[in-house]
């Protein structure tokens, strides 16, 4: 007889298979889950170099493997060691695509390969039965804060060699630092550059004009996408500088490397290692996410956002928008869920996608819920044009609301 999520993950393996081939951004997750066990569990190794390895989540993490591979008979389940001796288990589902689970600080992690919207929409089902449905039954579940729900942009999937509208999404967020400590389960994993002292704040306006200036001169201004090649290497150096004169401190002194612990993490862009189709712009600022459906509501306000940003820099004259200050203690609550709406509906959404996200229990009961509406991205079409929901029905069948 075949399970329920067998059945599921062969519709899903049709699904996938399906899907058109189109230019789309990936994205990358990072799903947390603990318990309070896992939070007071005695070190095996209590040192500098290994906060994490504990008897408890060796063994819990061990279980998690197995009870996946009791859920899913054709997914192939590996393990490996990290440099810490920590094991890696990782999850090949029989389509190939496939997720990792490992052990971070009093947190068991999930890392599932990057994907676009339409790949995570099709896997949906599978992973939330996979990981946070097998999470639960052990006792983890995701919690504020403890872990994160950060997420990885795809730099050259998103944002295809066009440096201008990397720059304008970048300073799009510099100008919601609200909205980013609404969303975050710790300030001091993530705090904005707002956090931060003066100097930093003045260093970042400096490093953005410099940018914008050596745009203008090389003519990427006038045409964006006029060398993607040179677009490419001028999003790595405006991360390299951000990472020397800007991110030289994050609210935890002794916190390292302090590049790591910002809102906006530019790491994995400014390594010259790193090969550029696996380059990302990390968003740390997000809780962990309770679900599936719940980062698919991020990363579709985030794809909304960047083209309602590229279509906003042509409608302007090609002025890009300026770097504001935002002073923190500048918005109330009220303020705030109406710079939050406005945000989301910008990004094509007809009302908010966010609201799972939202850490605040005050703010959240000022964002107004508009039913099945809210989620009018889920039936965009292949021309980009946003389609009529077609039932609250099928509408939350695919985002579970």
């Amino acid at each position: 007889m075949t399970s329920p999520l067998s059945s599921a993950l062969l519709t899903v393996l049709i699904s996938v298979a399906a899907l058109p081939v189109m230019a789309q951004g990936t994205f990358g997750a990072e799903f947390t889950m603990t318990s309070r066990e896992l939070q007071t569990a005695p070190l095996l190794l209590p040192t500098a170099d290994d906060d994490i390895s504990t008897e408890f989540g060796r063994k819990t993490l061990k279980e998690f493997s197995d009870r996946i591979r009791a859920k899913c008979p054709g997914c192939q389940v590996s393990e490996t060691l990290d440099r810490y001796d920590l094991p890696i288990y990782k999850i090949r589902l029989p389509d190939q695509f496939s997720f990792l689970l490992t052990l971070d600080p009093a947190v068991i992690e999930i890392v599932p390969d990057a994907a676009t919207v339409q790949g995570f929409k099709a896997l949906e089902t599978v992973l939330d039965g996979l990981v946070f449905e097998t999470g639960k039954s052990l006792g983890q579940v995701p919690q504020s804060s403890y872990g994160g729900g950060h997420v990885h942009i795809g730099v050259d999937s998103t944002f295809r060699g066009n440096p201008v509208l990397f720059r304008n999404y970048f300073v799009d967020w510099l100008n919601h630092p609200d909205l980013m400590n609404s969303f975050t389960g710790s300030k001091y994993n993530s705090p904005t550059f707002y956090d931060l002292p003066s100097a930093q704040e003045q260093a970042m306006r400096q490093v953005i004009a410099e940018f914008d200036e050596t745009l203008r001169k090389e003519g990427f201004l006038q045409n964006p996408n006029r060398d993607p090649a040179r677009g490419n290497q001028l999003m790595e150096e405006f991360a390299r500088a951000v990472q020397s004169r800007v991110y030289t401190k994050t609210l935890i002194s002794d916190w390292t490397p302090t590049e790591k612990y910002q809102a906006l993490n530019v790491t994995r862009l400014a390594d010259p290692k790193i090969p550029w189709a696996a380059k990302t712009l990390e968003l740390r600022f997000f809780a962990g996410q309770q679900s599936v459906g719940e980062f698919l509501e991020l990363i579709q306000l985030f794809e909304g956002r960047i083209e309602f940003l590229e279509k906003e820099f042509s409608s302007r004259g090609r002025k890009q928008p300026l770097l504001e200050y935002q002073a923190l203690q500048k918005f109330s609550t009220e303020q705030t869920a109406a710079r939050l709406e406005t945000f989301a509906r910008q990004a094509g959404s007809a009302g908010t996608l966010l609201h799972g996200s939202i850490q605040s229990s005050s703010l959240r009961a000022q964002v107004p819920l508009t039913g099945a509406g809210r989620c009018s991205r889920v039936f965009r079409s292949q021309s980009g044009s946003v389609a009529a929901p077609q039932s609250p029905g099928l509408l939350q069948s695919i985002l579970k609301f």
